[in-house]
């Protein structure tokens, strides 16, 4: 593990980075990479915990691309706007990079989970295509 607190920062074993300071994290699931970010919301345990499985599992539709260059995954959870006068709405953006594309998916729900879980689905969809397009068919 790396850990960055200010200016100091240590490091063990292990493919997880977390940066306190910026409420962020990164994880590598084989060549696959998934960064996590908060903006204007803390990253807390749990929802980590969601955001990697979600998009983790997505690692296993993209493995054959992971040797032309690794997949990159971004996902940036914000809470969207402060003039709401019930509850809080939240977005999320996640950005996967393939190698010759960027596929985007973008989320606007009351329930962050529920944003990260339709936001997955939609990258999921997008992928299975770009597969459909990339790999080629069995004769």
């Amino acid at each position: 593990y790396k850990f960055a607190f200010g200016p100091a920062s240590f490091t063990t074993g292990g493919a997880f980075v977390w940066v306190a300071q910026n409420s962020s994290a990164s994880y590598n699931t084989g060549n696959m990479q998934i960064e996590i970010r908060g903006k204007d919301i803390e990253i807390t345990s749990l929802l980590d915990k969601c955001v990697n499985e979600k998009f983790g599992r997505l690692g296993k539709l993209v493995e054959r691309f992971d040797h032309e260059g690794g997949v990159f995954v971004r996902v940036v959870v914000e809470r969207t706007t402060h003039h709401h006068h019930k509850g809080q709405v939240y977005g999320l953006h996640a950005t996967m990079d393939l190698p010759g594309a960027v596929l985007r998916a973008e989320e606007v729900r009351e329930d962050v989970h529920e944003a990260v879980d339709c936001a997955s689905e939609e990258l999921e969809r997008q992928v299975m295509k770009y597969r459909g397009q990339h790999l080629p068919h069995a004769a």
